[in-house]
């Protein structure tokens, strides 16, 4: 019954491991005819699975019969791909340091099957599969980098990993408002999340359809987003109606990226202003899913926003010293008069850049300085600020064909702000 139940074990362990491989090996395949130059490869599904049984097998080996075995084996099957690529140069590329390291780590992937690591081995190969299959995507991305990227992406790095560590972390100035080292690391997350964007935008191309410039435009910048599609209202007023329609996505997604920062320094916080961010995305979501259904006509595509790298030290250095300013304003209103100024400074703060208010909430929140429901009243009041401001920018700067359409998905969106912030209290 035990050999039984062994073979049973290990035969279930081959399946999984020799599938794991192959899947590896499809990916890997496909990657490659899906290049601007497809070119004839050395290791495929059939390679990438032999590569997982070799792994596999080693493994077996090592715990059954030869205690130093895997290690043996290891190093064997490195010499054999180093063997394997000089030869092989002659007829094919051979191996890129990729494919190199997915087989290592595919042998590796085959020995914890056996091992009944499955979990750490199924999250290797996943990883290894998107690493793989994200080949034509980056090659497309970066070849539309520019000189002004790079340098931002490495003065970013430079400063966020040299010099942030070194930075004191502790209050300076009136009222100790000014801390560089948590200055920088809001820096640091809004950058981040704004380069995701960004890149988005950036592997879009020139043109794209106005739902997912809205999506990718809104996480980098709404308040981008908006001011592009109200030019090119001017520009084709056919499709304001369209252009509308993006406008208000990008507003949408406003709201989910002050939610996402907020959920990452703030979980307390993050659930007592989850419900009525929530209930103002509501209307405006409720109409994406609605213009977006299957069966609606292709939209018409337009010009991308203009963006500028989020990276950018001078993007940077100004957002850090507006968030810095707007932590001493809230410092200052707070213990003034009762804190009777405080709201005022959320709604003002808000207008122009929702991120920097959000923050400050949420840090100071987490310090103990504002109570929950304070904190969550002042983040809603400056997104119904940021709303009626862009809408109100849209209908100064658009074509009169986008007024209503505009107004139809904003103003919901303004009303159901304001029930969200009823729901906790209006003041």
């Amino acid at each position: 019954m035990e050999v039984e139940q062994f073979s049973l074990t290990f035969l279930h362990s081959l399946v999984v491991g020799v599938s794991v491989g192959a899947l590896i090996g499809l990916i890997r395949q496909w990657s490659d005819t899906h290049i601007e130059e497809p070119v004839e490869s050395s290791a495929g599904l059939r390679t990438f699975s032999l590569w997982s049984l070799v792994g596999f097998l080693s493994a077996y080996v090592h715990d059954v019969h030869a205690p130093f075995f895997f290690p043996v084996s290891f190093a064997t099957f490195g010499i054999f791909l180093i063997a394997a690529n000089t030869l092989d140069k002659g007829s094919h590329r051979g191996l890129g340091l990729t494919s190199y390291s997915a087989a290592i780590l595919t042998f590796l992937v085959g020995a914890l099957i056996f091992w009944q690591q499955l979990q750490a081995a199924m999250a290797i190969a996943v990883t290894i599969g998107i690493l793989l299959a994200s080949k034509p995507f980056v090659h497309r991305w970066t070849s539309n980098l520019t000189n002004e990227d790079i340098l931002s992406l490495l003065q970013f790095l430079a400063v966020t990993g040299l010099i942030l560590p070194l930075v004191p972390n502790q209050g300076f100035g009136p009222l100790d408002a000014f801390n560089p080292y948590k200055i920088w690391l809001m820096v640091v997350l809004i950058s981040g999340l704004g380069f995701v964007g960004y890149v988005a935008v950036r592997l879009l191309g020139t043109r794209a359809g106005i739902t997912v410039t809205g999506l990718a435009g809104g996480l980098a910048s709404s308040t981008a987003t908006t001011l592009a599609l109200t030019r090119n209202s001017r520009d084709t007023p056919e499709i304001a109606h369209t252009l509308a329609f993006g406008i208000i996505i990008a507003n949408t997604v406003m709201i989910g990226r002050v939610a996402l920062i907020i959920l990452a320094l703030n979980q307390q916080l993050f659930w007592e202003i989850l419900t009525p961010m929530t209930i103002m995305a509501l209307p405006t979501t409720a109409l994406l899913l609605w213009r977006t259904l299957p069966s609606r006509k292709r939209q018409e595509e337009v010009d991308l926003p203009e963006l500028s790298n989020p990276l950018s030290m001078k993007l940077a250095i100004k957002f850090a010293l507006l968030y810095g300013l707007i932590v001493f304003l809230i410092k200052a209103v707070s213990g003034w008069g009762e804190g009777s100024g405080f709201y005022p400074v959320a709604f003002i703060s808000g207008l122009t850049d929702m991120d920097a208010i959000a923050l400050t909430l949420t840090n100071e929140q987490s310090e103990g300085a504002l109570t929950l429901v304070r904190a969550a009243k002042g983040i809603l009041i400056g997104a119904i600020a940021n709303t009626i401001f862009k809408t109100g920018f849209a209908l100064w700067l658009g074509d009169k064909k986008l007024r209503k359409p505009l107004l139809t998905g904003m103003i919901p969106m303004i009303l159901a702000g304001l029930i969200g912030l009823a729901s906790i209290g209006l003041f």
